[in-house]
Parts: C-alpha cells; sequence; structure tokens
C-alpha cells in the first residue's frame, strides 16, 4: 500500500513527527507555513510540499544575503561592500544577493589585512619590527633553522579546515536553529550575532599562530 492510499485521510501530527523526524516544538514553530488540520489530520501531500518549499527557500537564503542584511551584519556601508568586492575580497552581487559564505570569509579577511585604522607611527612600528624579523630569518637562515614548506602547509590547511568547520556549523547548524519562526527583525539580529562569533573565533584561531 503506497503512502498517498495509506495516509489518504490526512496524518496525525504524531505520524508527521515520525515521518519527518522534527521535535513536536521544531513543526509548531512552522505551523505559519502548513496546512490547517482538519480535525487533527494534516492532509498529507500539502504537508509535505509546504515543508519541501520552506526548507528549500532556507537553504536558498543561507546561500545568498540580501545587500541590506550585510551592511546589518557587518556594519559597513553597501558602497563599501561593493568597493572590497571590487578588490577581490569577495565576488560582486548580483541581482542585490551576494554569495553568503564567500561573503562572510572575503570580510573576515579585509579585517585581518586592514590597515585603514592605523597611525603612521604605527606603520612605522610595523616597518621596523619587518626589518628585525628579516634580519633574525637571515640569521635564522645561516644556522638551518628555518621551518620547512611543508610545516607552512600544514598550518595553511590547518585553517582552511577551521574556516570551513566554523562556517558550517554557524550557518549550517546553528542559524537556521535560532531563527526558526523568528520575524525578519530578529533574525537580522541572530544574523549579526553569528558573524560576530565567526568572526571572534578566526581571529582567536590566527592568534594561535603569532
Amino acid at each position: 500500500m503506497g503512502a498517498r492510499d495509506k495516509y489518504g485521510g490526512g496524518i496525525s501530527l504524531e505520524t508527521l513527527l515520525s515521518l519527518t523526524g522534527m521535535e513536536e516544538l521544531e513543526l509548531r514553530a512552522l505551523k505559519h507555513v502548513l496546512p490547517a488540520p482538519t480535525r487533527g489530520l494534516y492532509p498529507l501531500a500539502k504537508t509535505l510540499a509546504a515543508l519541501f518549499k520552506h526548507f528549500r527557500e532556507q537553504n536558498r537564503q543561507l546561500a545568498a544575503i540580501r545587500a541590506e542584511d550585510l551592511v546589518q551584519m557587518t556594519g559597513l556601508s553597501d558602497r563599501r561592500h561593493r568597493q572590497l568586492a571590487a578588490e577581490g575580497f569577495f565576488p560582486p552581487p548580483e541581482k542585490g544577493f551576494y554569495q553568503t559564505v564567500p561573503a562572510l570569509v572575503g570580510i573576515v579577511r579585509f579585517y585581518r589585512t586592514s590597515n585603514e585604522k592605523e597611525s603612521i607611527q604605527q606603520a612605522r612600528k610595523l616597518l621596523i619590527d619587518a626589518q628585525r624579523e628579516d634580519k633574525q630569518l637571515e640569521i635564522a637562515r645561516k644556522k638551518g633553522q628555518l621551518k620547512p614548506i611543508a610545516f607552512f602547509a600544514s598550518k595553511t590547511f590547518e585553517l582552511g579546515e577551521e574556516i570551513k568547520a566554523t562556517l558550517n556549523f554557524q550557518l549550517t547548524d546553528r542559524l537556521p536553529a535560532i531563527n526558526a519562526g523568528l520575524d525578519a527583525a530578529a533574525q537580522r539580529g541572530n544574523n549579526r550575532k553569528v558573524f560576530l562569533l565567526i568572526l571572534a573565533r578566526l581571529q582567536e584561531f590566527a592568534k594561535s599562530w603569532t
């Protein structure tokens, strides 16, 4: 007997939870997208179609972010975002949408490399430090103390894995869970919090290199 015949009269909440593997609170939070039950039974086809549409849209929203939402998350202006895109930090927007992961990674990279707030005195100090490090590297090279290329390749790989793991957890697992059932304003607030958590985690990881 097919699912259509078996559940032709509709399915109960318990059966729907069993079919989808969702928690009751999670499902009830989506009642605004589900068809109304009749005598406690949900129409199978319409209910599953509504769930598929909701999660497909949710995944689409995670893959792309509106320009105004990115402004809310980063605190930078849209003009600055477009400048960063033109400088190659991340792809430019298409029809008002940025690619979420490349944009966030690019902005983190921008914050790490930006020296817009450095004073002339700090810039001079950096130059002096760099010259000192060059001398130390030259001494280390002569003594055969420089680390092999494989060491830096390993560190680069670790950084890539950390970025991927952090973004996957925060954007794929955590963000949809905390945004479920919230209005747009609340979701924007959560989006900014998650972005700041990502930035803090990657900055913390980067400090371990020094």
